[in-house]
């Protein structure tokens, strides 16, 4: 079970390293230490607080269930990126000559960049691995091959020249982050977390 002391909370690398990256100084102030930021996929977060193993997470699943509670905290648009020396890209085919370009973590944006291309019967040619988006952006930037990124995080990113960004088409676009905690556990300080966010 968590601890007692220490409030417990997940998130996956894409959402620490997009829309969490600037409260989490906030979230360590109002907690004076006393939280853990565990950096799991989106899935095991989620599936640790349903087990007790964390007291919330920060997730873009979207189970709904009596035992948790959910809040809608911020809408994350996904950007294909490719070099800009690359043709504009106007359907799947267009990417069928660049490999694709990952994190080794399990990641929302690599499982819909794959979903989008097996709608039209497409996959990478080849699957290359990156330690975390920046680089990810950087090597698109020098024309590696292309990605999925959270606009947030391309938005910030010092690498945007040399790069062609387009909004992921529906229903793949946007993911919605939110932060969900078992029913009538760590309330106050829930509400707590919930207040750095207007909520």
């Amino acid at each position: 079970m968590a601890s007692a002391e220490i409030l417990k909370i997940g998130a996956s690398k894409e959402v620490l390293e997009s829309r969490l990256k600037t409260v989490l100084p906030k979230i360590h102030e109002t907690f004076d230490g006393q939280v853990q930021v565990i950096e799991e996929s989106d899935t095991d977060v989620f599936d640790a607080v349903m087990s007790g193993e964390l007291d919330a997470c920060f997730t873009v699943r979207g189970e709904e269930d009596d035992a948790f509670n959910r809040w809608p905290l911020f809408f994350e648009d996904i950007m294909l990126i490719y070099p800009d020396s690359h043709i504009p890209v106007e359907s799947q085919m267009d990417l069928d000559d660049v490999p694709f370009l990952v994190m080794p973590e399990k990641s929302i944006c690599k499982d819909r960049m794959l979903s989008w291309l097996s709608d039209a019967g497409q996959a990478p040619i080849g699957i290359e691995e990156a330690g975390d988006f920046l680089t990810i952006i950087r090597l698109v930037s020098e024309g590696a091959g292309f990605s999925a990124v959270p606009g947030s995080l391309f938005a910030g990113s010092p690498y945007k020249t040399e790069i062609q960004a387009d909004p992921m088409e529906e229903p793949y676009r946007t993911m919605r982050i939110d932060l969900v905690a078992r029913k009538g556990v760590r309330e106050d300080e829930i509400r707590r977390l919930l207040g750095l966010f207007g909520k």
